[in-house]
């Protein structure tokens, strides 16, 4: 922005919300969309399939996570919402806030499309903290793409006092980015920006007809300027595309969705300051996009977003579960929080639960050396909708060695034996001495040790993380009943195994839609 506009916004754009009449419009937002007011987390209801520790709405569509950030000590997480359906369309933002990514408040939608340039909707994007060069004031602007695919949008807070943010702005400038004549086939998603050693403004937008990532330059974070693509490897158009330094290192991983999965890889950035009017260069060390199965996720994962978290100095990620359950009103759900870091091999990245997590923990159980004999199934005691699990496997491994873990699995009694139809399975194959894969995605063990699993379990959805986040699978379910909470080992191949497993129970974080009586 330009120091003039940045330092009028809170004077000229909107109006302020007094704290009676902020908490006026929550009330209303909430009863709006069938939520009790004052309701606790944890409270009744009817669906069994809604989480109690992942970011949703309370009803409706849900997709891309957007403008993730920590500001004046709150978290912010907007994401693409249907207000009218539990079906794609309309895009708004949504908006949650949280103090510890755990407990998220609803508050009512941040973004909707209300001018001419917001044509077909409110697309993805993301948020930069920017310093306004005149007061010295950091001031986090929202930057979106739309439906139309002809524009990028800058957004601004109506009230930078307000510590939840709920209103915001478009400034007059509007439009900031026009598409550029030579891009076709897709332009959307940019990412949050950063600064170079020179001061100036970068960012990446999401472009097809294999340009991969476009890249703008800016002095004023107004008046940008394409100065061409920063990265491609083909594969047509790229969304929702993030570029980051991993923290504690010198590398930098760039990330594309691609074929409805989010491909990432590692390396070095290169500015270029030299020639301002052309692109940054980013050089992979480990594969390319698109090659070398590098994926964040291998199961139900896409449009993911990242972002710096200050405050725990890490980065941290969030992604999209396409998900619906018949019979309820609501589709979509956020990924529980995760921490991206680099594996000691410099070319590859681990991803794991952020620690708050341990904070929801009520109660832990376990079995050590557990005996799971070649073909056998092994009922854990300690069972629920809502869990924190991890299991070590130990054994003479082999290509014969299949094994894993089935969380909510119905229980069916009959007399003394417990009959285990369906219910989530991730599985671990054990490919070559030290190598095996988690619902196929590759990952290294040290050979003659133990492989790892750790299982986060919340009632219509399972995440998985082998060997300590270098394999992550994300796998969706609806079950049969609310009662489908069993948790198994299983043991699929002819090598007998050895399990110990943990089982901490975990406390709900989210407020849970109830049926409001009038």
């Amino acid at each position: 922005f330009r120091s003039s506009e940045v330092g009028s916004f809170e004077r000229d754009w909107s109006p302020r919300l007094d704290s009676a009449m902020r908490a006026a419009v929550i009330a209303l937002v909430l009863s709006s969309v069938g939520v009790a007011i004052g309701s606790d987390a944890g409270s009744g209801g009817s669906d069994y399939f809604y989480t109690h520790f992942h970011a949703q709405p309370l009803k409706n569509w849900l997709n891309d996570p957007n403008g993730l950030m920590y500001f004046a000590g709150k978290y912010h997480l907007f994401f693409q919402y249907n207000p009218n359906s539990y079906s794609w369309g309309d895009m708004h933002w949504y908006h949650m806030v949280s103090d510890d990514m755990l407990h998220w408040e609803h508050l009512p939608v941040a973004l909707a499309p209300d001018h001419d340039y917001d044509c077909g909707g409110i697309f993805s994007g993301s948020a930069t903290i920017v310093r306004n060069a005149t007061t010295g004031q950091d001031v986090p602007v929202l930057t979106y793409s739309v439906a139309c695919g002809k524009a990028i949008v800058n957004v601004v807070p109506a009230d930078i006092t307000d510590p939840k943010l709920v209103q915001w702005t478009k400034p007059d400038f509007n439009p900031v980015i026009p598409v550029p004549p030579s891009v076709t086939g897709g332009f959307r998603d940019p990412t949050t920006a950063w600064q170079g050693k020179d001061g100036v403004w970068r960012l990446l937008v999401g472009c097809g007809n294999d340009i991969g990532t476009c890249q703008f330059k800016s002095k004023d974070f107004t008046h940008w300027t394409y100065v061409g693509a920063f990265h491609s490897n083909g594969g047509g158009m790229w969304e929702c595309p993030d570029f980051f330094n991993i923290p504690g290192t010198s590398s930098y991983l760039l990330k594309a969705s691609v074929s409805s999965k989010d491909w990432w890889a590692v390396g070095e950035y290169h500015e270029n300051t030299e020639e301002p009017l052309r692109a940054d260069r980013f050089v992979p060390r480990s594969a390319d996009i698109l090659e070398g199965g590098q994926l964040y996720d291998y199961g139900q994962f896409y449009a993911s977003k990242a972002f710096y978290d200050p405050k725990g100095k890490r980065q941290v990620l969030i992604g999209w579960v396409s998900h619906h359950c018949a019979g309820t009103d609501w589709s979509g759900v956020q990924t529980f929080p995760r921490t991206v870091e680099l594996d000691p091999s410099g070319r590859s990245i681990v991803t794991n639960p952020i620690r708050e997590i341990e904070t929801l923990r009520a109660s832990t159980d376990s079995e050590a050396y557990v005996l799971v004999k070649g073909g056998a199934t092994h009922q854990v005691p300690y069972s629920g909708a809502q869990l924190d699990v991890e299991v070590t496997f130990m054994g003479s491994f082999s290509q014969a060695s299949s094994f894993g873990v089935r969380a909510l699995v119905s229980k069916q009694v009959a007399g003394f034996q417990t009959i285990s139809p369906a219910g989530v399975a991730l599985t671990v194959k054990v490919t070559g001495p030290g190598e095996a894969t988690l619902q196929g995605q590759p990952f290294k063990f040290e050979a003659g040790k133990p492989v790892t699993l750790r299982v986060l379990v919340d009632h219509s959805i399972v995440e998985g993380f082998a060997q300590q986040g270098r394999a992550v699978s994300t796998l969706p379910y609806c079950p049969p009943s609310a009662d489908a909470t069993g948790l198994e080992i299983f043991n699929s191949g002819s090598d007998d195994i050895t399990a110990s497993v943990t089982v901490h129970q975990l406390k709900a974080a989210n407020v849970i839609p109830v049926e409001i009586i009038v």
